[in-house]
């Protein structure tokens, strides 16, 4: 009698589950390290505008130097446009065979 955990089907399946996993992690570990410095930028930028609302609160009309939905409203935008910026990139990369990049050099 064979064993069950040589077999085929099951050999697929924790392949496939390994796949999956190590994916999720590279895909964690990048998106993670990425979004640290989106997140860091943002809160730097945040202060910044904070910190020149007196300068440019005669420049603006028809809303207050402090309003929090626009200063919400751009935050999310940023982050946003940054996580798509980082996952597109990560994620073709994560197609190519590394035998084949390695290879090619």
């Amino acid at each position: 009698m064979a064993d069950p955990t040589q077999t085929t089907p099951f050999r697929f399946w924790r392949w496939l589950i390994h796949f999956i996993g190590v994916f999720v992690l590279l895909l964690k570990m990048i998106l993670g390290e990425s979004m640290f410095y989106t997140l860091a930028g943002i809160i730097i930028g945040l202060a910044g505008a904070f910190a020149l609302t007196r300068l440019l609160s005669s420049l603006l009309f028809g809303i207050s130097p402090t309003d929090t939905t626009i200063f919400i409203g751009a935050s999310t935008l940023v982050t946003s446009v940054s996580l798509l910026a980082i996952y597109v990139p990560t994620r073709k990369a994560m197609n190519v065979d590394p035998m084949a990049a390695l290879r090619r050099e």
